[in-house]
């Protein structure tokens, strides 16, 4: 039997549909295996409480919070029914603790209350809020215990001669605050903290601009002496380099700075947490120029005409 191209068309969209549903669900149980994730009922219940928060949307999600919190409502009826589900030991443990107060709390009651909702004076809540086995707080884990030995032995090896750190300004504490004409303004912030002994040992000149190089990249910066820095340490700012392809921010690309990710090694990574390491960042420093580099010419920015 012939059949039409637009037929053939359907059935290959077919194939193709259900050969990425086929993938989907692969790369789904390869991901559940290396995660280690539960199997059976155990992934059943994971998927549903999973899907609790998208089915109730956001104004639903807080009011069940407020009613299921330690001034929300009584623990009978639908919450109870609810909390003796499998999986939601932990709701039943909340909704079951000593020092609960139901008072009716929830989302249209606070909408109700104009000026807000006395629930008296605040009370201890430490011991509710612990989901340790033993209620107990656990200052010193047996996983952390046995990485001490690691710590040690790093500790006493020979440190890097500079290191590099990262910093927080109050007029730049993130990267969209450098579009603020009035923030970015005055004397340069994106520099290189270093060290007057450090510097004198490299032969770099305060405002001198100089290389910074780690293992995975490198920029140029104008270094700034201080004190405050320890020997043997170096510091960026966080939030900068906004002369980037694409960059929008009229003012903020005017004051572009350096970006402290260009140095940071995406290979070094915390053993015990498996987080990336940020800082410590082990760098070389050399100057390019011995005189301090020319503070760039004061911008104005347009104003409305009155």
């Amino acid at each position: 039997m012939a059949t039409s191209p637009e037929f053939r068309q359907v059935q290959l969209v077919g194939r193709k549909i259900r050969q990425m549903r086929k993938e989907r669900r692969l790369t789904q149980t390869e991901l559940a295996l290396r995660l280690g994730s539960e199997h059976g009922v155990a992934r059943v219940v994971a998927r549903a409480k999973s899907a609790i928060p998208r089915w109730l949307g956001p104004d639903r999600v807080l009011d069940l919070m407020l009613r299921t919190g330690a001034y929300g409502s009584e623990y009978r009826g639908a919450l109870k029914f609810m909390a003796s589900l499998p999986g939601f030991k932990a709701l039943r443990h909340l909704l079951e603790a000593p020092d609960r107060r139901p008072a009716g709390l929830s989302v249209r009651r606070l909408r109700e209350s104009r000026h807000g909702i006395d629930l008296g004076p605040l009370r201890p809540n430490l011991l509710r809020r612990l989901a340790t086995p033993d209620g107990r707080l656990q200052l010193a884990p047996e996983l952390h215990l046995r990485d001490l030995q690691r710590a040690a032995t790093v500790l006493a090896e020979q440190p890097p001669a500079l290191v590099l750190i990262g910093r927080r300004h109050v007029r730049s504490n993130n990267s969209w605050l450098h579009n603020s004409q009035r923030l970015v303004k005055g004397k340069a912030r994106c520099t290189l903290l270093m060290h007057p002994e450090d510097a004198a040992r490299l032969g770099v000149a305060d405002g001198a601009v100089v290389r910074v190089r780690s293992r995975v990249g490198e920029v140029e910066v104008a270094a700034e002496l201080t004190s405050d820095m320890m020997p043997g340490v170096v510091s960026l700012p966080h939030g900068w380099g906004h002369d980037r392809d694409g960059i929008r921010l009229s003012v903020a690309s005017r004051h572009a700075g350096v970006s402290l990710n260009d140095l940071v090694d995406d290979q070094r990574v915390d053993e015990l947490t498996g987080t990336a390491v940020l800082n410590g960042t082990p760098v070389d420093v050399e100057p390019l120029q011995q005189q301090p580099a020319r503070a760039e010419p004061a911008r104005m920015e347009p104003t409305a005409a009155a």
